[in-house]
């Protein structure tokens, strides 16, 4: 069963007419809060799992696919109250995207220790540029 965690918002925001986006996490409650580490952007931009979304389109995610097993609490980031979790990824790097305008949006599921309840976390839109004039 999956169901909002207020505590977490989401927001991706783009410089400008670049294919760079910034994610940013925030952990707007009293309590700690689990995010799993794989369905995140690593701090250097790295993505181990297809998390973006493309409006329509359905570009081919060029990163490697994994299975995995139940999450185990060593597969999560934790954040703490107030804390937040930030990181910068060329979009382009880890989409096939022809030229073009697209609407891009961070959309994930988040298994939290311990009761494993997954919930869905989704940011904003903001609009990039792949090639060609901005």
């Amino acid at each position: 069963m999956t169901k909002p965690r207020r505590q977490l918002r989401a927001t991706l925001t783009n410089s400008g007419a670049s294919s760079l986006v910034t994610l940013v996490i925030r952990n707007h409650s009293e309590v700690d809060a689990f995010l799993t580490s794989y369905n995140l952007p690593s701090e250097d931009g790295v993505l181990e799992n297809g998390v973006f979304e493309f409006g329509d389109n359905r570009p081919r995610f060029l990163g490697r696919l994994a299975k995995r097993g139940l999450v185990q609490e060593t597969d999560c980031i934790r954040l703490g109250p107030g804390a937040e979790y930030q990181a910068t990824v060329d979009i382009a790097r880890w989409y096939a995207l022809s030229p073009g305008q697209y609407e891009v949006a961070y959309l994930a599921f988040h298994d939290f220790p311990p009761t494993l309840e997954a919930t869905a976390l989704r940011s904003n839109q903001q609009s990039i540029q792949i090639g060609g004039a901005p």
